[in-house]
C-alpha cells in the first residue's frame, strides 16, 4: 500500500467515525422520543409482552452503543480501526431491535399498526444514513436484516396483499445502500483532495524553507567581501576628509553609491527573511504622517529630478495628519511604495494624498506610469515578480519592494487596496487609524563622526580575515588602538597582557561552531565587562531571533564602518564617567 492510499484511509476512517459517532449522539434523542411514543401504542394496543423485549433490547442497542462509541473515542488505548468496525458491526443490533418490533406488533390482529410499523422500519433504515457515514458494508448488513425481517413478516403475517411491502421495503433499502454508496465515494473524493492539499501545503512550506535558507546562505557569503569593501569605502572617506582630497572625495561617493545599491538589494532580502521568521513586532505609537511624508519626499527629491519626475502631496482638508503605526515600518512602507513609482514611471508625475475619512486616514501614493494589467495585480505582491522588467535590470530592483509592502501591512493591520488602469498609472492606497497628536521634542539626528576623535581601544573579532583587517585599517586611520582575534583563544590571548578594551565588535557566526554571544559569555567572566556590538551576515530566520534576543546592539552587514564608529564613539563619549557597578566597581 503506497503512503497516499495509507494516509486516505485513515483519514477516511477519521472522517467516517467522527460523523457516525456525532451523528449518532444526535439521532438517539429522536429515537428515544420515539421508543416512548411506540411504547405508549404497544401498551394501548395490549402489545406489553413486545414492549418489555422491544424497550430494553433498544436501550443497549441504539442508546448504549451510542455511549459506548464516545466511551471509545476518548480512549488513547482504543485503535481508530477498532472503534471503526465496531461502529460499523453494531449497526445490526440496531436493526434486530426493529425486527423485535415487527414480528411482535404482527402478533396482534391489527393492519393499521403493520404498516405503521413498517413506516417505522423504513423511517429507522432512512435515518441510520446519516449514521453510517459512507460505511457500506456496516449498512448493507444493517439493511439485510431489516430486509429480510420485514420480508419474512409480511408473507407469513401479511396476508393476500402482503407481498407488496414484503417487496418495497426491499427495494427502498436497496435504494439506500446505493445512497449510501455514493456518500461514501463523496467522503472519498473529499479524502483525497485533503490529502492532496495537505502534500501541496507542505511542499510548500518546504520550498518556502529552502527559500528561506538558500538566500541566508547566499546572503550571508555574500555579505561578507561586501563587508570588507565597506569598511574599505570607509576608510578613504576618512582619508579623504583628513587629506581634503577631492579625487579621493569623488572616489569615495563613487564606491559608497555601488556599496549603497548592493546593500539595498541585500537588506530586502533581509527584510524579507526576517518577516517569514515572525522576528519583525510593531512598536505602536502616534506619529506625524504628514511630517514623515515630507521627510520621505525631501529623501527622493534628487532621485526624482534626476528622471524628470514631478514628486509633490495633495492634503485633503486640515491637519493634524496624525496616525497609530509603528513609525520604522510604516516608513519603510511609504519608501518601497515611493521609491517603486519613481523607477516605474517613465514621465509625468509621481503625489502622495491624504484625506480624512472619519476616525481613519487614506494615504495614497498615486504615479502616472503605464499602470498593472488587471490579471498581474494580485501577482506584483509575490516576492520576485516584476511588471515591464524582462531583461531583470538590477536598478529596478528585485521584485521585493511590494512583497515587503503586503507582508508589513499584513502585520500592522494597514488594509491595502491598488487601483490601476493600463495606461493611466497606479494608485496604492492604505487604511491608517488616526491619533491624538502627542507633544514631543524631536530627537536630534546623530552627527557623523569625524575623521579623529582621539584614541579609543578596540577588540574586533571576526573569522573572516579580510573583515577584520578592513575595520581594523578604517579605526586606526581615525586614531584608534585596534586589536583583532579569529576567534576565541586568540580574543582570551589579546586580553591576557592586562590591555584592556573599552569596545567590543564580535561577529555572532565564528568559526567552530561558536557564536558571537559565546564568546561573549567567556570575555565577561574573564572581566572584560566593556560594552559589545554583534555584526552579522546572517539572515537565517533562527539567527535574526538570536541577534535581537541578546539585547546588544546589531548590525547587519555589509556595515557603514563610520557610523558603526561614530555609534561606538557616542556610547564611550556618553560613558566616560565611570559609572557604579551592583559590586561597587566601576567601568568605562
Amino acid at each position: 500500500m503506497s503512503t497516499n492510499q495509507g494516509a486516505e484511509q485513515r483519514l477516511l476512517m477519521e472522517e467516517r467515525v467522527r460523523v457516525g459517532v456525532d451523528q449518532g449522539k444526535r439521532i438517539h434523542v429522536a429515537q428515544f422520543i420515539t421508543d416512548l411514543a411506540l411504547s405508549a401504542l404497544l401498551l394501548r394496543m395490549d402489545a406489553g409482552e413486545v414492549l418489555w423485549a422491544y424497550l430494553p433490547w433498544q436501550v443497549l442497542a441504539v442508546h448504549g452503543r451510542v455511549q459506548l462509541l464516545l466511551w471509545l473515542r476518548r480512549r488513547p488505548d482504543v485503535s481508530l480501526r477498532r472503534l471503526y468496525w465496531l461502529m460499523s458491526g453494531s449497526g445490526v443490533l440496531v436493526a434486530l431491535g426493529v425486527i423485535i418490533l415487527l414480528v411482535g406488533s404482527f402478533q396482534v390482529a391489527s393492519p393499521p399498526l403493520h404498516l405503521l410499523m413498517t413506516m417505522v422500519l423504513c423511517g429507522m433504515a432512512a435515518g441510520a444514513v446519516t449514521t453510517a457515514a459512507g460505511e457500506v458494508f456496516g449498512y448493507a448488513a444493517f439493511s439485510t436484516v431489516l430486509a429480510a425481517g420485514n420480508t419474512f413478516c409480511w408473507l407469513v403475517w401479511g396476508g393476500e396483499l402482503g407481498w407488496v411491502p414484503a417487496v418495497l421495503v426491499p427495494v427502498l433499502l436497496v435504494l439506500l445502500v446505493g445512497y449510501v454508496h455514493e456518500q461514501g465515494r463523496a467522503q472519498l473524493h473529499q479524502v483525497r483532495l485533503r490529502v492532496q492539499l495537505d502534500q501541496a501545503l507542505q511542499a510548500s512550506h518546504q520550498a518556502n524553507e529552502a527559500r528561506t535558507r538558500f538566500f541566508a546562505a547566499a546572503s550571508h557569503d555574500l555579505r561578507q567581501p561586501l563587508t570588507a569593501l565597506g569598511y574599505g569605502v570607509a576608510t578613504v572617506e576618512a582619508l579623504a576628509q583628513q587629506r581634503h582630497d577631492a579625487l579621493l572625495t569623488d572616489v569615495a561617493q563613487g564606491l559608497r553609491r555601488s556599496l549603497a545599491e548592493s546593500q539595498a538589494l541585500l537588506n530586502s532580502l533581509l527584510e524579507i527573511s526576517q518577516l517569514d521568521a515572525g522576528a519583525i513586532r510593531p512598536q505602536w505609537q502616534s506619529l506625524d504622517l504628514e511630517a514623515l511624508i515630507d521627510e520621505l519626499l525631501d529623501s527622493f527629491a534628487a532621485e526624482a529630478v534626476q528622471r524628470g519626475l514631478a514628486l509633490r502631496r495633495e492634503l485633503d482638508g486640515a491637519g493634524p495628519w496624525w496616525v497609530r503605526s509603528d513609525p520604522a515600518l510604516l516608513r519603510r512602507v511609504l519608501q518601497n511604495l515611493l521609491g517603486n513609482a519613481l523607477k516605474f514611471t517613465p514621465q509625468g508625475q509621481v503625489c502622495v494624498a491624504l484625506r480624512r475619512d472619519g476616525d481613519t486616514l487614506t494615504l495614497g501614493v498615486r504615479d502616472s506610469g503605464t499602470g498593472i494589467p488587471p490579471e498581474l495585480q494580485e501577482r506584483v505582491f509575490e516576492a520576485f515578480f516584476q511588471v515591464g522588467n524582462p531583461a531583470r535590470n538590477r536598478q529596478l530592483g528585485l521584485g521585493l519592494g511590494l512583497a515587503i509592502v503586503r507582508r508589513l501591512l499584513d502585520l500592522l493591520g494597514h488594509p491595502l487596496q491598488l487601483v490601476s488602469d493600463a495606461g493611466r498609472g497606479s494608485v496604492f492606497q492604505l487604511q491608517l487609524p488616526s491619533a491624538t497628536p502627542r507633544l514631543e521634542a524631536s530627537p536630534a539626528k546623530a552627527a557623523r563622526l569625524p575623521p579623529a576623535v582621539g584614541s579609543r581601544r578596540l577588540l574586533v573579532v571576526d573569522d573572516e580575515a579580510p573583515i577584520r583587517d578592513a575595520l581594523a585599517a578604517l579605526l586606526s586611520t581615525l586614531g584608534w588602538q585596534v586589536r583583532t582575534a579569529a576567534g576565541e583563544a586568540e580574543a582570551l590571548a589579546q586580553l591576557a597582557d592586562g590591555w584592556h578594551a573599552e569596545a567590543l565588535v564580535l561577529d555572532l557566526r565564528l568559526g567552530d561552531g561558536v557564536s558571537g554571544l559565546d564568546l561573549l559569555e567567556r570575555l565577561r567572566a574573564q572581566g572584560c565587562m566593556a560594552p559589545a556590538w554583534l555584526v552579522t551576515g546572517d539572515t537565517a530566520p533562527e539567527r535574526i531571533r538570536q541577534a535581537q534576543q541578546a539585547g546588544l546592539p546589531v548590525h547587519y552587514k555589509p556595515v557603514d564602518g563610520l557610523a558603526l564608529a561614530a555609534e561606538i564613539h557616542a556610547r564611550l563619549a556618553s560613558s566616560d564617567r565611570p559609572t557604579p557597578t551592583n559590586d561597587g566597581q566601576a567601568f568605562p
